[in-house]
């Protein structure tokens, strides 16, 4: 079928005005058709147009997303349902040995500013398999020899000086003694002497001038009497005149004597005083006498005690040095104390590319006194450790304990052994014979009770449960967090501000070629939520201190406050007390409806329980810092890189979000 060409219409003669008749007619002829002058405003009619355009598409946008009748038409709801929530931790560690046998080095360093004890002279390749008693390591002990050998000689000496001083103790003992005895001596006969006077001379003294004065008074009265008879008879003419003088002589010798016997008497008082104060001060020098001498035996004494101690320490000392060498010279072959696989120390700030202040582990390198050399791990109970944020530290509950009383019992035992030893030092007999049969229950070596520490305390009741993650295996291994370290640390010298504290999470089970260092993830569940009312976390908003989340009715959009709980940066549970029912619908998109009404006035904080930010509030926000992130009360949440590990539930998939859902929640976060 052929389409005719459209025929010209010539328009109609009333139709059309007679000026625009002609203007037509002309068109015809290009000649007479004048030049069109060029216009300049085209470009500013299309700015304009443009502006409108754009000026009315803006004022429909808003007119639509704005209109008080309805609810807006691009809203994304969700069911408030009921759904299990729980909160993990997750993070990096490495095995260890629950139980390692550490090798240290025991040689003394040299001192004098030397800080190494010796040099490794051979050593065994780490990661080898050894039996008990086998050689580890040889240390470089040519110059320790040396000094021993010297040592031996200065022990000599100094034993001498200590006999030579015990002798010169004897020496001056017997010197004291023999004072002191001397002392005594005179002090006695003082005190017999000041007795004898008081109690015999003096009275015998008093009795003889008592005597001799009634003696010369009865020898006056016998002249007198003579010489009365002599006159009688002088006068009779029977006695010659010097017969009578001398009567008169006597009478006179008889008087002088009295008088003289008289004067004495009465010096003798003085006498006697005399006397006893002469004793008394003998007594009291032979008193004096006797405290010097023992003062001065207990000074000598003293001095020759000192002496014989200070030589015994010396003694001692030199003899303890002479062991030290000993020990060191013995301390330089290490042997395995157990079975076990051999792994090189190496210090954390080494191991995670920091400077260390030892040598490594290898022939020739220099060792310090109490350098960590080796380890020999029991492979058969391992662990992992972890460094935990400060942040949820206290979140984390270990092992809970009750001591044993080991120590105690120990320590008795070491006491019933040395008083075993001293029964058999001093033979008594009968008694030491019963002792064998209880003394081994008892008595632990030494060295056996630093390997036995563990029995210290037992495990009243196990920590909270976990997951151990290996590269190697398959399936997680089950197990218990052991103990969270009290004392925080710095992550590394380049985050020393954040602190984390070490803790040891123990594998119950015990599978096959696991070996020290290898990497684990560990994942500890620390709450969980069954059965609660539940919203993605973009639902729910916080401003003013509040928080609320928008229900969707059948014809508007309502503001409702609900309180949180538990959650784990996907869900937070919604408490009974909020004002949301179970089934009701809830805007995901909160916070793009929230500020289309204004709801978000004055400074919006950061949701706890939501993980919700405001965009306008960062520098106040902040950065969360590790893994998980403080929720009110018992909630906490890890960070959304780590929402893949954190699940609401292991039995079900993650939830599906769409894209403007997850646009949402990029604003809100």
């Amino acid at each position: 079928m052929t389409t005719a060409a459209s025929p010209h219409i010539e328009p109609a003669e009333h139709h059309v005005p007679e000026d625009l008749r002609e203007r037509l007619s002309t068109l015809d002829d290009p000649a007479a058709v004048p030049p069109r002058a060029k216009r300049t405003w085209t470009p500013v009619v299309l700015g304009v147009l443009v502006l409108g355009i754009v000026v009315a598409a803006s004022y429909w946008g808003w007119q639509h997303y704005n209109a008080p009748e309805g609810p807006p038409k691009n809203l994304e709801t969700q069911a408030l349902t009921r759904g299990d929530i729980v909160l993990t931790f997750v993070e990096k560690g490495e095995l260890e040995a629950a139980r390692n046998t550490e090798i240290i080095c025991q040689v003394r360093a040299s001192g004098r500013g030397n800080a190494a004890a010796s040099s490794i002279k051979w050593v065994i390749d780490d990661g080898s398999k050894v039996k008990k008693g086998d050689l580890l390591m040889l240390l470089e002990d040519a110059s320790l020899r040396e000094q021993l050998n010297n040592q031996h000689i200065v022990v000599e000496e100094k034993n001498d000086l200590y006999e030579q001083a015990k002798a010169n103790l004897k020496i001056v003992e017997n010197e004291n003694k023999s004072a002191e005895l001397t002392a005594i001596s005179n002090f006695k006969i003082a005190e017999i002497d000041l007795e004898k006077f008081r109690k015999a001379e003096r009275q015998q003294k008093q009795f003889d001038i008592d005597s001799r004065i009634k003696l010369a008074t009865a020898d006056l009265i016998q002249w007198r009497d003579k010489l009365g008879w002599s006159n009688r008879m002088f006068v009779r003419g029977y006695l010659s005149a010097n017969q009578k003088l001398n009567d008169e002589t006597r009478l006179d010798q008889a008087n002088v004597n009295l008088d003289k016997l008289q004067k004495e008497f009465d010096t003798l008082k003085f006498d006697n005083k005399r006397s006893e104060l002469d004793l008394l001060n003998k007594l009291e020098q032979a008193k004096l006498q006797l405290e010097i001498a023992k003062e001065n035996s207990e000074s000598k004494r003293a001095q020759g005690q000192a002496k014989l101690t200070s030589a015994e320490l010396i003694l001692k000392q030199e003899s303890q040095k002479r062991d030290d060498f000993e020990q060191d010279v013995r301390n330089c072959k290490i042997y395995a104390p157990h079975d076990g696989m051999v792994i090189y120390f190496v210090s954390e700030s080494a191991r995670f590319g920091g400077s260390s202040q030892t040598s490594p582990v290898e022939v020739g390198s220099p060792v310090k006194e109490g350098q960590k050399l080796m380890r020999i791990p029991n492979l058969n109970r391992m662990i992992a450790k972890v460094k935990v944020h400060e942040s949820i530290v206290t979140k984390l509950r270990g092992d809970t304990t009750a001591p044993t009383g080991f120590g105690t019992f120990y320590d008795v035992g070491q006491v019933v052994m040395q008083w075993g030893h001293l029964i058999n030092a001093h033979a008594t007999p009968g008694l030491h014979t019963a002792l064998p049969s209880f003394m081994p229950g008892l008595i632990i070596q030494k060295e056996v009770k630093s390997d036995l520490g563990h029995m210290e305390e037992v495990v009243t009741d196990d920590g909270m449960a976990a997951s151990i993650k290996i590269s190697s295996l398959e399936k997680p291994l089950s197990g218990h967090v052991k103990m969270v370290s009290s004392v925080a640390s710095s992550t590394d010298w380049m985050s020393a501000d954040v602190k984390v504290y070490q803790t040891v999470v123990s594998i119950d089970e015990t599978p096959e070629n696991l070996k020290p260092n290898m990497s684990a993830e560990v994942t500890v569940k620390i709450d969980e939520r069954k059965g609660v009312l539940q919203l993605p976390i973009q639902a729910v908003l916080e401003s003013g201190g509040e928080k609320f989340c928008y229900v969707k009715t059948e014809n508007s959009i309502e503001k409702r406050t609900v309180k949180t709980g538990l959650n784990n940066y996907k869900f937070v549970e919604i408490l009974p007390e909020s004002k949301v029912k179970e089934n009701e619908l809830i805007v995901l998109n909160a916070r793009s409806y929230a500020e289309k009404v204004n709801d978000l006035k004055g400074n919006v904080n950061i949701d706890p329980s939501s993980g919700i930010r405001d965009r306008g509030n960062r520098k106040s926000a902040g950065k969360m810092p590790g893994k998980l992130a403080k929720a009110p009360g018992k909630a906490l949440a890890t960070s959304p890189e780590k929402t893949a590990q954190n699940q609401p539930d292991s039995s079900e998939p993650p939830a599906k979000t769409t894209s403007k859902e997850r646009s949402a929640k990029g604003a809100g976060n």
